[in-house]
């Protein structure tokens, strides 16, 4: 991503949360170099983009048939912007951890069991990943919401790695 467009998000971020006594030292850090971090893009549907707003949903859980973002792209310290389905950016989370797996060597049921209640994803969800063989567990933390940044977003994936030069979006 160039320092253009970071910078520009950076700034939306900053101006939303600088009172925030998490958020604002650490995005200040962030602008100024002090602190590495990549910022990824999360697509969220209802109800699990309210979960996640409320702090209720603390893992998001991403299985494909194929290695895709965010298998391998995101670790401790990234930002993550929360974004409606077809709206805007709504909020932003803090990744504490995260886990890659293949399917083959840690089953969905296994996954279910150590982190359904942080998921907070039903039976059908389940069933219509049973195909998957890549899981990303991205655990996330201090998630906030703020006043909605307008963000385009044409194409169809689900999480985007805001440093993968593929990506295009406007402000």
């Amino acid at each position: 991503m160039d320092l253009d467009r970071s910078a520009l998000i950076y700034g939306e971020l900053e101006e939303r949360l600088r009172n925030h006594s998490f958020w604002g030292p650490l995005l200040s850090e962030i602008r100024r170099g002090a602190r590495p971090a990549s910022l990824h893009v999360a697509i969220f549907s209802e109800p699990f983009l309210q979960h996640v707003i409320e702090g209720r949903k603390t893992v998001d859980t991403r299985l494909s048939t194929v290695r895709c973002a965010p298998f391998g792209q995101v670790m401790r310290g990234d930002l993550v912007l929360v974004k409606e389905t077809g709206g805007p950016i709504t909020a932003l989370t803090y990744v504490a951890d995260s886990e890659f797996f293949s399917v083959a060597h840690h089953s969905l049921e296994d996954m279910r069991a150590d982190h359904g209640s942080k998921i907070l994803a039903d039976d059908d969800f389940w069933v219509s990943k049973k195909d998957a063989r890549y899981a990303s567990l991205i655990h996330m933390e201090q998630t906030v919401d703020f006043v909605p940044i307008s963000f385009a977003k044409s194409d169809r994936r689900g999480w985007v790695s805001l440093n993968d030069d593929q990506m295009e979006f406007a402000f």
